[in-house]
């Protein structure tokens, strides 16, 4: 535990040295965004490997947004480990539209935290992710983690029921 804890001290702090608050990432910063994807996968109880790698998922940048860091993979791999870097390495060199195709439970799993945190971004610190988490949790438990590998699409369209089902009922 203590491992985890400085591992991800120093990443934080890592991302604040890049300046990641202020490069500009949809509607807030880079930095925000990476914590927000971080904190959706702990709050699914996601192994701490595909945890970090949320916290790094876009470091290296890809044709979707690339923060410009040049940051090389043995930096990365010495900062999160081996296991979590390959993640973000893979992540953001796999087409989103082929995670499907590939079955890997983690890179689903990361790819629907990433959009979920920018396109609705949703983040720990709002309302509408702490009163709708469960049900969020169990679609992705359900769909994903027991190998039920849907069109992600799908399964959006689950979470996007669920939000608006709760605005009628305001």
């Amino acid at each position: 535990m203590k491992k985890q804890f400085k591992t991800l001290e120093k990443g934080v702090q890592f991302l604040i040295s890049k300046n990641t608050k202020n490069l500009k990432h949809k509607k807030s910063n880079f930095f925000e965004h990476l914590i927000g994807t971080y904190n959706l996968l702990l709050f699914w109880n996601q192994d701490f490997n595909l945890c970090v790698a949320g916290l790094f998922h876009n470091i290296y940048g890809n044709k979707y947004y690339d923060p410009k860091l040049n940051i090389k993979r043995k930096e990365i791999q010495k900062l999160i480990g081996v296991e979590a870097e390959e993640i973000v390495w893979n992540f953001v060199n796999v087409e989103r539209n082929k995670i499907v195709e590939l079955k890997n439970k983690k890179l689903l799993v990361l790819s629907l935290a990433n959009s979920l945190e920018q396109d609705y971004n949703l983040n720990l610190k709002t309302e509408k992710i702490l009163t709708y988490s469960v049900q969020i949790k169990n679609i992705v438990k359900n769909n994903i983690i027991k190998n039920n590998f849907k069109n992600l699409e799908e399964i959006y369209n689950s979470i996007d029921d669920i939000f608006k089902i709760a605005e009628k009922t305001k």
